[in-house]
């Protein structure tokens, strides 16, 4: 029985590691008929990959930059929006996201916020909850063993360093802690959705006869509240509130 379970974990590992290097592989092809402008092809090797279960922030750009050259802006803003949740500090893919929606019809002012939320907003947007996470676990044990150098070390100049060391690393701890626990609930529960549809008009409630609120166009991004049959809530950067198809929206 025990040399059985050891078969059958061989061949697990294998099957993973087979996998992996199939992954790699279809990458690497993908990549191939991107750099030979061949994105059609690219296109459906990266989307490939996706059906594969392979979800990763570089497959996510490379996607995005290969509907970006295709000219499909919807689709590059959605990728490169997929792709900034998982390296949010990532400056490439901030950069092409931005490039990507200068070419949207929609211009829309969001609401301003005090500087101090626009700056803790800046600083917690440059990881994501699982690197706040590690980040907050790497911090506390520095600090541990900094706490334990100060109980029992002999040198007065090393207790006060390693004080010192101990409390910055206690702070660190706890503001990488809430980054990461405020972050990781945006993660789960802020729905946001990329326009589709090449024009859609939001309504005042989630009925055709309703009155048109306002129209979107074409990769605008919203925030998506709620859902009620075909319709969804959703909320704009300039704080409108509204109802849309939901045909017309792709989640990110």
């Amino acid at each position: 029985m025990r040399n059985l379970m050891l078969f059958i974990a061989i061949i697990f590992v294998f099957a993973l590691n087979l996998n992996a290097d199939m992954g790699d592989d279809l990458f690497k092809k993908a990549n191939d008929h991107y750099m030979k402008e061949e994105y059609s092809t690219a296109i459906d090797k990266y989307e490939e990959l996706l059906d594969q279960g392979y979800k990763t922030s570089e497959l996510y750009y490379n996607l995005g930059n290969a509907y970006f050259k295709s000219n499909m802006i919807p689709s590059a803003i959605l990728n490169f929006e997929r792709a900034k949740k998982l390296a949010p500090g990532d400056e490439d893919i901030n950069f092409n996201l931005k490039i990507a929606n200068l070419q949207t019809i929609d211009k829309i002012t969001p609401i301003p916020e005090p500087f101090f939320r626009e700056w803790w907003q800046g600083i917690k947007g440059i990881l994501s909850s699982g690197m706040w996470g590690a980040a907050s676990v790497v911090a506390f044990w520095i600090g541990a063993f900094a706490f334990i150098t100060f109980l029992y070390s002999g040198s007065t100049s090393i207790k006060k360093i390693s004080f010192g060391l101990a409390s910055v690393f206690v702070i660190v701890t706890f503001v990488s802690f809430i980054f990461a626990f405020q972050t990781y609930n945006e993660e789960v529960n802020v729905k946001e959705a990329i326009v589709f549809a090449e024009s859609s008009y939001v309504k005042t409630s989630p009925d055709e006869a309703s009155t048109d609120l306002v129209i979107l166009h074409e990769g605008t991004k919203l925030t998506v509240l709620d859902s009620l049959g075909e319709w969804k809530k959703i909320k704009l950067p300039d704080g409108n509130i509204g109802w849309i198809v939901k045909t017309d929206i792709e989640m990110i």
